[in-house]
Order: structure tokens, then C-alpha cells, then sequence
């Protein structure tokens, strides 16, 4: 018992350090989550995390970053349920490469090799019997980083693997061609999935850079994945006339309250069983929070006259037009209290993902690999202290 209530001083610390140097859920939101998430760890993990705390707290920003960088970022913060399905009975496999296959452009050429002269176009798929879109999945799969990257991949000579598409004629190659049109629309569970399992890898194979910097940024998507807009195509209210409500709901609100009222000392973080529904429940949860978010703040418009509604405030040093603070209050309490909580379980969520990367990866005594690749993790850290300025807007791939 002694020792849970110095954790939980340690947190009262923690969020202050962060509160009093941070002026950014936006980024201010997600340097608060991480920094709390570290003392909901267990004992053999807390020394570790503490001793690169900063980094842990600094680089759960980066995702951000690249946002306005990487063309294939976007999407991992975020995932459209609505554009797919209505409920939880859905047409989603939830393997990534089965998804894909399934709902991306997909077309079938025969190629000469020596001109590369399409033949033949949509060649039927009926004869190849139940088990090919398992075999093509797993081409799938292994192209997936490439699909990610460039939204366009194309999977050749696979004559072996699926005969019933191949020309008698052995001069003639059988191609497919890939257009992403599903991750378009967002893969944040997938990319949830695929992180941790590069998180558990780091761990495995003592690379204290990795871990630390695979650490902060799953948190920084473990955070999103609680954003009830980050799981909706109205993600800014831009279908319902609300836009700024998601700027409103995670940066604003969090900003205003999170010092002076929101309880952030929570049980220590658990090993997770099965991670990859872990995830998806996560996804869903904050998914089914989507029409609340969304009437409640339309229904206090109707309440609330216009001049009470938006206000000039200082925000970092800067005179900005921002949702009155009582406004804000009292869109919180029409919430019963979403954002805390939403925050509260991401604190959990990614003390948790931590402690079950680290549980899968062997329990490696990280007191042995503490200082061993000292010198690759500070290079990391000096790239990330580049100023990417701080535009904060939430921003999809094709905007």
C-alpha cells in the first residue's frame, strides 16, 4: 500500500512537470497522457521508463509531426467505422491484408514480358475455389509496407500459388495490380496491432532507442484511438455544422480543466491477453460515444447565445478566437464527465500496451540494457528537436 501511494505522489509531480512546461489530446493532451501512463507501471518497468521520461513525454508529439510530412501517416490516426458498417456485425475480417483485398481496387492483367501488353483485363476468380483469397492476403501481407507507402502495389508470377489465373502459354505472366481505396479511410486498430508488435520486437532485442521511441509514439495512437471523432467520417463535425468541435472536445477542454479537476492517479496497468482485441474494443468504444459528442454540443448551441459561445483567450503567448471557457464547462458537464474518462483509460491503455510488450518479448531485465545504446537513442533525440512548429489541426491524408 506504501508503495502505490508513492507512485501516485510521483504522478501528482508528474502531471504538474508536465502542465507547468507543455503549452499543447492536441499536444498538450498527449505529453500529459504519456507522463501519467509511465507511473501506472509495474516495478520492473518504472525505473526504466523514468530514467527517459522526457523523451517518453517529448516524443509522443512525433506522429504529429510527420502528419504534415508522410503521406502514409494520416491515416493511422484515425479510422472511419461509419463509412463501413453500422454496428459491430460488419463485413471487416480485421486483418488488414484480408480488408484490403477485399475493398481496394484490384485488377488482373496477363503481361508479355517482352512489351508488357496487358491481354487480358478482370479475369474472373470463380475457378479458383474458397482458399484464394487466403493466398493472395498473404502476398498481401508481405507487400503491405509498400502498399502503405505508395497507396499502389502490383504482385507478379504468381502462377505457382493461384494456377487457375495463369495463361497455358509459359511466356505470359500474370500480374495483379493494387489501388488502396480502403485505408483511405483510416487503419488506426491495424496500425495499433502492427505497433505493438514492433514494441514487443524492441524489447526482444534490447534496443533501449527503439523501445523508447516505439513507446511514446504508440502512446500518442493509443490516445487517439479514445477520441470518439477519430473513429467517425464527420471528424470535425464538417457533415453536421459543427466544425471545430474536435479541436474543441481534445485540445480546449482538456487544456481548460485537466490541472484543476480531472483525477489522473489510477490503478497500475495489467498484462493484456489478447491485444488485438484490445484494440478493437477500444476503437468501439470510443466509436459508440460518436452521436453524444456530436448532439450534446449541437443542443447547447440552441441553449447558449452566440457571444457566450466564442471568446478571444490567450493561448501560448498568443491572442486566439476559442470556445468561451464557461462554455466549455458547460459542455463538459453536458458530456457527464467523456473527456476524463476517455483520458483516464488512454493513461491505462498505454501503461498497460507497455507492460504487455515487455510480458510477450521474454520480461528482459532492462537494468542490464539501460545504457547500452545510449548513443543511437540520443541521436534520435536530437533529430526530434527540430521546430515543426505548432499548427495543431487535425488533418486527414486528402485534405
Amino acid at each position: 500500500m506504501n508503495g502505490y501511494i508513492k507512485l501516485s505522489v510521483l504522478t501528482i509531480v508528474a502531471i504538474t512537470c508536465v502542465l507547468k512546461t507543455s503549452g499543447y489530446w492536441g499536444f498538450y493532451g498527449h505529453r500529459l497522457i504519456n507522463s501519467v501512463a509511465v507511473f501506472t507501471l509495474p516495478l520492473e518497468l518504472l525505473p526504466f521508463y523514468k530514467t527517459y521520461y522526457e523523451a517518453i513525454v517529448s516524443q509522443s508529439i512525433n506522429p504529429d509531426k510527420r502528419r504534415y510530412a508522410v503521406r502514409s501517416e494520416g491515416m493511422r490516426h484515425y479510422m472511419d467505422l461509419d463509412h463501413w458498417i453500422s454496428d459491430r456485425d460488419t463485413a471487416l475480417t480485421y486483418n488488414l491484408a484480408k480488408d484490403v483485398l477485399t475493398h481496394s481496387g484490384i485488377v488482373w492483367r496477363r503481361h508479355h514480358p517482352g512489351g508488357h501488353k496487358t491481354i487480358a483485363t478482370d479475369l474472373p476468380v470463380e475457378n479458383c475455389g474458397e482458399g484464394w483469397t487466403d493466398t493472395l492476403a498473404l502476398h498481401i501481407e508481405a507487400l503491405l509496407p509498400q502498399l502503405i507507402e505508395e497507396g499502389h502495389v502490383e504482385i507478379l508470377n504468381i502462377c505457382d500459388q493461384m494456377p487457375c489465373f495463369c495463361d497455358p502459354q509459359p511466356e505470359i505472366v500474370v500480374a495483379l495490380e493494387i489501388t488502396d481505396t480502403f485505408m483511405r479511410h483510416g487503419m488506426l486498430p491495424y496500425h495499433l496491432i502492427r505497433h505493438q508488435t514492433w514494441l514487443e520486437t524492441a524489447f526482444r532485442k534490447g534496443k533501449i532507442a527503439s523501445i523508447i521511441s516505439l513507446s511514446a509514439e504508440l502512446g500518442h495512437y493509443i490516445a487517439d484511438a479514445h477520441v470518439p471523432l477519430h473513429t467517425t467520417k464527420n471528424y470535425d463535425g464538417q457533415l453536421t455544422g459543427q466544425r471545430g468541435i474536435h479541436a474543441f472536445w481534445e485540445t480546449r477542454i482538456p487544456e481548460l480543466f485537466a490541472e484543476e479537476q480531472y483525477d489522473l492517479v489510477l490503478p497500475p496497468a495489467q498484462i493484456v491477453n489478447n491485444m488485438d482485441s484490445f484494440y478493437w474494443d477500444i476503437v468501439w468504444d470510443s466509436h459508440a460515444l460518436v452521436e453524444k459528442v456530436l448532439r450534446d454540443e449541437k443542443t447547447l448551441m440552441q441553449e447558449v447565445h452566440l457571444d457566450r459561445v466564442w471568446c478571444f483567450d490567450k493561448r501560448n503567448g498568443i491572442m486566439s478566437r476559442l470556445q468561451c471557457r464557461q462554455y466549455a464547462f458547460m459542455y463538459q458537464r453536458k458530456l457527464d464527465g467523456m473527456v476524463e474518462d476517455q483520458m483516464r483509460k488512454a493513461i491505462w491503455a498505454i501503461g498497460s500496451a507497455w507492460y504487455t510488450a515487455w510480458h510477450n518479448a521474454g520480461q528482459p531485465d532492462l537494468n542490464v540494457m539501460m545504457h547500452e545504446d545510449l548513443d543511437s537513442f540520443v541521436q534520435i533525440s536530437l533529430t526530434d528537436t527540430v521546430d515543426w512548429g505548432n499548427n495543431n489541426r487535425f488533418v486527414r491524408p486528402h485534405e
